[in-house]
């Protein structure tokens, strides 16, 4: 249910093969393809990051094939 009093964000951001998160991931799960990376950012509540901070955070790493 939507609630105009909880921010809602999403945010995308392209990186690069040098980025030590892709290295990672391309180190243990053996991705095949060399195109750059997408990071996908979505979630809802406060992004401060404190203990006490509540919502739902998503982080989505998108290699694409073509």
């Amino acid at each position: 249910m939507y609630n105009p009093e909880v921010p809602m964000y999403e945010l995308e951001y392209q990186l690069t093969n040098d980025d030590p998160n892709v290295k990672q991931l391309r180190k243990r799960y053996e991705i095949p393809t060399d195109k750059e990376t997408t990071l996908l950012l979505k979630g809802r509540g406060n992004l401060d990051g404190s203990s006490g901070s509540v919502g739902y955070k998503n982080i989505e790493f998108t290699f694409d094939k073509r």
